[in-house]
This record gives structure tokens, C-alpha cells and sequence, in this order.
């Protein structure tokens, strides 16, 4: 099955909805260094940035026990839940959201701004209906409109409407701001769009930005999106070409989850199968199924069936959980795993059908018309 067929309902709406994020800046003294045309920038090491992200959190969390009202402190909660689940697969990261918007709603019934962040939560699982809505109830109470207008935009993008529309708002912005945020959300849209030489050179504009005190996540998400850009998205893949960005990308932030497996998968198409197993490893620690599913599939093709069982039950074990919970979140990926390694192809159907249900996207098409197939 080529990977490639689910990355409209996956990539396109992880990208749209990262671009809620707001990436932080570095707290911490020990570096790597990057070089970048002739400038030397100086990045915070990956592991202590984790720490210190995770740390910062925690805090977070006991100030907002304190100060529920604090919609700046329940902001910045947001922000960090996000970098957990899009960085490190932590997605227990969902079930706090889920808890932080119950508090929200109940404590900011006539905040325009808890409506926002309510909203920017239920995009983060893919509920889109139920965030237009709590977006609408924002505009009632007379929301900020760029901030009611940066969800939408995000939604937009993930559901693949207006995408004419959103590519020049995406554009206009990236021209007028230059941050490296609205560069990435922008060259993700010509990226989908098939510009993918325009795309690249946004995607190395913003990993050109002269930053100040920086974080390395923002530096590790660009370079993903390279690699993601040559490996997966191109028509003509250059798998070397991305391997060498994913790398990038760990180097910067160790932990990071979805470049470890991108890599890995790399690896193992080229045969290279205890390598694979070396970068997925350390990724265990997750709770993303893609680790071990990979894992799985690299015992099963190295004739080690005990293991590949186990490894793949506990796939099963973790998508069926996050099913249960977030289905919309978790529906295409879901529908490849049982397409394939999971071999259920009834199952896969149904999240296939929910998955294009919600985002009625081309690619979404694509994954429900090869599900259909097998059903």
C-alpha cells in the first residue's frame, strides 16, 4: 500500500493545526550550534529544551488550579499540550485538553476568549464542526477577530476548503509577519498545491529567520517538514534527500516522535531493518502505535513472528484506546494501520468513511477508495 495515498488526511490537517501552535522560545543555557548560510545560530540542546518545556508545564498546571480565570496561563497550557503530542506522541496530552476545556466552559461561560480556546482544542482533535461552532459563540460575544480568524484560517486548511482563498491570506501573512509560523502553514499549502520547489525554498526562508534566544522546535518542525516534503509529498521522491532532514530534525529535539519513524521507515524500505529498530527504540516511551506497529512490521519482514506479534497487539492496544476517545483525530491513521499490518479491513472502511466524512479532501477520497477496495 503506498503511504502516500493517506498523506492528504493525515499530513494536511497536522500541518493546519500546528500552525496553532505558537513554538517557545528557549529558557535554557546549554546549546548546538546550526550553521546557517554564514551565520552562526545557536540552538538549545534538544533534551534539556524537553525538560525545561515539561517543567514549565507542570507549573502551568499549578497556577491554573489556583487562577481558573487565567485564560493567558490556560493559553500558554494549550500551546505546550500541543508541542507534547505533535513532538514527543504523547497523546495522553488529549484527555488534559479535553479536561482544561470542561474547566474553561464552566468557569468563562461569558468569555469570548475561553470560547477561542475551547476551540483551538476540539481543532486539535479534529473536531471541526463542534470548533466552528464554540467559534461562533466567540463572534457572539464579540471575540477577537484575528484571533477567531487564525482558528478558522487553520481549520480551513485542514478541511481543504477555499484553499484558493487560504493560500492567499497564507501568503499575505508569511510576506507581512516573516516568523517562521506563518512561513511553515504557507509552504504547507503549496506543498498540497504541488509547488513543491516554491514550498522548499519557504520552508529553508524560515529556517533561515534570524532568531533570538531560540528553541529548537521550531527549527526541528521545519526541518521535518522537508523531510516530509521530499520523502512523501513530492511526486518524485527523494528519500535521501529527506533522511538527511529527518536526522536534522532529531538532532535538534532527540524525542521527536514522528521524525523517528518517518526515518525509520525509510530505512526499512531500503532493507536497512536493525537500523529502523535503532531510531524507533527510544520512541517507545510514547504512546504513538506507529512505533510499534513499525516495529512489528520490521520482526515480521526479519521472520521474527513472536516479536511481531507482540508488537503489533500493543499497536492494536493503543490505536483501539485513542479510537475510543478522539476518533476523528485518530481515524486515518487508524485506517492505514488496519488496511494493512492490522488486517482488518471492515474496520478500516468504517475510520475510512469517518475520516472523509469529517474532511471530504481529495487525498481522504483516496484512502476511502482503497479501503473500499479490501472491504
Amino acid at each position: 500500500m503506498n503511504r502516500r495515498n493517506f498523506l492528504g488526511s493525515t499530513i494536511g490537517a497536522s500541518l493546519a493545526i500546528a500552525s496553532l501552535l505558537r513554538l517557545p522560545p528557549s529558557i535554557a543555557s546549554s546549546h548546538i550550534q546550526n550553521q546557517v548560510g554564514h551565520q552562526i545560530i545557536s540552538f538549545t540542546d534538544g533534551d534539556i529544551a524537553v525538560d525545561n518545556h515539561l517543567n514549565s508545564l507542570a507549573r502551568l498546571y499549578q497556577i491554573f488550579e489556583d487562577q481558573p480565570n487565567n485564560l493567558s496561563i490556560s493559553s500558554a497550557i494549550i500551546n505546550s499540550e500541543l508541542i507534547n503530542s505533535q513532538f514527543l506522541g504523547d497523546y495522553s496530552s488529549l484527555d488534559r485538553l479535553s479536561d482544561l476545556s470542561e474547566k474553561l466552559l464552566n468557569t468563562n461561560l461569558k468569555s469570548p476568549k475561553a470560547y477561542i480556546q475551547v476551540a483551538q482544542i476540539s481543532a486539535s482533535m479534529h473536531q471541526f464542526n463542534i470548533c466552528m461552532d464554540y467559534l461562533r459563540k466567540a463572534e457572539l460575544l464579540n471575540g477577537n477577530r484575528n484571533e477567531i480568524g487564525h482558528v478558522q484560517m487553520s481549520v480551513l486548511q485542514a478541511t481543504a476548503k477555499d484553499q484558493s482563498g487560504i493560500l492567499d491570506l497564507r501568503k499575505e501573512k508569511a510576506i507581512s509577519s516573516g516568523v517562521p509560523e506563518d512561513l511553515i502553514s504557507y509552504a504547507a499549502l503549496l506543498a498540497d498545491d504541488g509547488q513543491i520547489e516554491k514550498a522548499n525554498l519557504i520552508y529553508l526562508k524560515a529556517l533561515h529567520y534570524k532568531y533570538k534566544n531560540p528553541s529548537p522546535f521550531i527549527p526541528a518542525w521545519i526541518c521535518f517538514q522537508i523531510g516530509l516534503l521530499w520523502g512523501e509529498i513530492a511526486k518524485h521522491n527523494d528519500k535521501d534527500l529527506a533522511s538527511y532532514w529527518y536526522k536534522k530534525a532529531i538532532a535538534y529535539i532527540p524525542k521527536y516522535t514522528k521524525a523517528r519513524v518517518h526515518l525509520a521507515e525509510i530505512y526499512t524500505a531500503s532493507g536497512r531493518n536493525e537500523l529502523a529498530l535503532q531510531i524507533l527504540q527510544p520512541a517507545l516511551a510514547s504512546t504513538d502505535p506507529e512505533v510499534s506497529w513499525k516495529i512489528s512490521d520490521i520482526y515480521a519482514m526479519d521472520n521474527q513472528p513472536k516479536y511481531s506479534a507482540q508488537y503489533l497487539q500493543l499497536a492494536n492496544s493503543i490505536f483501539t484506546s485513542l479510537l475510543e476517545r478522539y476518533p476523528l483525530a485518530f481515524a486515518d491513521h487508524a485506517a492505514e494501520f488496519y488496511i494493512s499490518s492490522g488486517n482488518n479491513p471492515d474496520k478500516a472502511y468504517q475510520l475510512a468513511l469517518l475520516n472523509y466524512q469529517n474532511r471530504p479532501t481529495e487525498r481522504a477520497a483516496n484512502l476511502l477508495q482503497n479501503a473500499r477496495k479490501l472491504h
